[in-house]
C-alpha cells in the first residue's frame, strides 16, 4: 500500500516586535559609527583641545598708548538767570507801544516800551518859555544892578536903591535858575517815557496792554539776562582743597543730550554745610546763542584736572579679590601682570603701575587664557570668537 505524499509548508514570518528591535539596533550602530569618524567622540574633542593649545588661544590685543584723561566731580543743580528786572515805570501815564515780542531776545539799550508824552511835552514847551521870560527879566535887572552901583559909587542913590537893584537881580536869576530846573526835570520824565533794556537777554511775556494806564513802579514785563546763566551746585567738602576760582566746568542738559556745553567757576562758599558736609558753588555757563533757559535742571562737572596717562580698555582688565589683572603677550605668550589703576573715563582706565607704553595687553580672548599660553593674535572680536584671522 502506498504512502500518503505531505504538502511542505511555508515558513512562520518573525514577529513584529523582533524586526523593530532589529532596526533600531542597526541605527545605533550606523550612529557610532557616524560619531566616531566625524570626531565629535570625547577622543577627537581631546585632540582638538591639544590642537588648540599647540597653535595657541585666539585674542585680540591692545598697544598701550598715552591719553588724556580727565579728573572730575560732579554734581547737579538748576540754570539760573544771569540777572532778573522787572521792567517799570518810572513816570505814570497810558502805554502807547509795546516794542518788543513776548519771549524773544533783546539787546542792551533796546527802546521796549514808549509811554503816551504828550502832556509832559506841552509842560515842556511853557516852561522853556518861562525860562526865556525869566532870562530876560535876569538881564534886564543885571542891566539895573550896574546903573545902580555906578550912581552909588557916586553917592546920586541911596543906600536902600541899591539894595533894592541887588535883590531884583538875585530874585530873577533864581526865577531863571528855577525854570532851568524844571525844564531838565521834564526832559528825564520824557527821556522815561521810552524804556529800555538795561542788558541783553530774553524778556517775557507782557503784564499790561497797549493803552492800559500805569502807575509809576508798575511791572510791565520782566528781562532775564541769558548770557551768561548761572548754576548753584555743591560737591563733597573733601574736594575742597582741589577747587579753585575759574576752574573749567561741563554742563549737559536734557534739552541737549548729546552735547555739552562750558563754563567757569565763579564763586566758592566760605563755609562748609554743617547739616550735609557738602560745599556750595556757583558758575557761569557761556549761552551766546541762547539755547540754554533759566530753570533747566542740569547736570554739572567741575574738572579737577586734565593730565596725560597710560591708558588701556576697561574690558582687558579682570578684576579680583586682591585688584587687577591683566595679560601682557610678550613674543606670543601671555604673561599674567598685577596692575595699578586710577582714573575712569568713557571705557579708558589710567593705568599708574604694571604697564608701560607701547606693551600688548589683552583686550578680548582672556577668559580662556592662563599664565604662559600661547596666543595667536587676531584683528577683532568677531575673529576672536571664531578663530579665524589670525597674523
Amino acid at each position: 500500500m502506498a504512502a500518503d505524499a505531505t504538502t511542505p509548508q511555508e515558513p512562520t514570518a518573525p514577529p513584529r516586535w523582533l524586526r523593530r528591535l532589529a532596526i533600531a539596533a542597526g541605527v545605533v550602530a550606523l550612529a557610532a559609527v557616524i560619531w566616531r569618524v566625524s570626531g565629535i567622540g570625547g577622543e577627537s574633542r581631546d585632540d582638538a583641545d591639544r590642537s588648540q593649545q599647540r597653535s595657541g588661544v585666539t585674542v585680540e590685543v591692545y598697544e598701550v598708548g598715552r591719553r588724556e584723561m580727565t579728573e572730575s566731580v560732579r554734581g547737579v543743580g538748576t540754570l539760573d538767570a544771569g540777572a532778573v528786572v522787572d521792567i517799570t515805570t518810572e513816570v505814570a501815564g497810558r502805554v502807547d507801544t509795546l516794542h518788543f515780542r513776548e519771549g524773544a531776545a533783546v539787546a542792551e539799550d533796546e527802546l521796549l516800551v514808549s509811554i503816551r508824552d504828550s502832556r509832559l511835552r506841552q509842560r515842556h514847551a511853557a516852561a522853556q518859555a518861562s525860562l526865556i521870560a525869566a532870562r530876560s527879566r535876569a538881564q534886564r535887572a543885571e542891566s539895573d544892578f550896574e546903573r545902580a552901583r555906578r550912581l552909588r559909587e557916586n553917592r546920586q542913590i541911596s543906600e536902600g536903591d541899591f539894595d533894592e537893584a541887588r535883590a531884583n537881580l538875585e530874585t530873577t536869576r533864581a526865577d531863571a535858575e528855577a525854570f532851568e530846573a524844571e525844564l531838565a526835570l521834564i526832559a528825564v520824565e520824557l527821556e522815561d517815557t521810552r524804556i529800555r533794556a538795561p542788558f541783553a537777554g530774553l524778556i517775557s511775556s507782557r503784564a499790561v496792554d497797549r493803552g492800559a494806564y500805569v502807575e509809576i513802579g508798575e511791572r510791565i514785563a520782566t528781562l532775564y539776562r541769558s548770557d551768561p546763566l548761572e548754576i548753584n551746585f555743591s560737591v563733597a567738602e573733601r574736594h575742597l582743597s582741589r577747587i579753585d576760582l575759574d576752574m573749567e566746568v561741563e554742563i549737559h542738559v536734557s534739552s541737549y543730550p548729546d552735547e555739552q556745553f562750558s563754563g567757569r567757576l565763579d564763586y566758592i562758599s566760605p563755609a562748609v554745610d554743617a547739616g550735609s558736609r557738602t560745599i556750595a558753588l556757583r558758575a557761569l555757563v557761556d549761552n551766546p546763542d541762547g539755547r540754554l533757559r533759566p530753570g533747566a535742571f542740569a547736570n554739572v562737572r567741575l574738572i579737577l584736572e586734565r593730565r596725560d596717562y597710560a591708558v588701556v580698555p576697561a574690558e582687558s582688565l579682570i578684576g579680583t579679590r586682591d585688584g587687577y589683572i591683566a595679560y601682557r603677550v610678550e613674543d606670543d605668550t601671555a604673561h599674567e601682570i598685577r596692575v595699578e589703576t586710577s582714573l575712569r573715563d568713557n571705557g579708558w582706565v589710567a593705568v599708574s603701575e604694571g604697564v608701560s607704553e607701547g606693551d600688548r595687553i589683552v583686550r578680548r580672548g582672556h577668559s580662556r587664557l592662563n599664565d604662559g599660553d600661547a596666543v595667536r593674535i587676531v584683528d577683532d572680536a568677531e575673529d576672536v570668537a571664531s578663530g579665524a584671522g589670525a597674523r
